[in-house]
């Protein structure tokens, strides 16, 4: 059986199923990166004198994994 794309052309079931990986792996990065964000907080230390300690910055952080590049802030 030869499946069609419209207008009668043949489908390129390799093209489908590289948009599809490509697709769930964004989507799986989108997700991930949403939950390492959440997660990530600011540290809450005491200076040695017992007051709270001053924070100064965060910085983006890129990770590459299993289904691709996350961004954490």
């Amino acid at each position: 059986m030869i499946f069609t794309a419209g207008r009668g052309k043949p489908l390129d079931l390799e093209a489908v199923e590289t948009a599809t990986r490509a697709g769930i792996h964004r989507a799986g990065a989108a997700v991930l990166s949403n939950l390492l964000d959440s997660t990530s907080r600011a540290p809450e230390d005491r200076c040695p004198c017992g007051h709270q300690a001053g924070y100064h910055d965060t910085r983006n952080r890129h990770l590459l994994t299993a289904v691709g590049e996350v961004k954490i802030r």
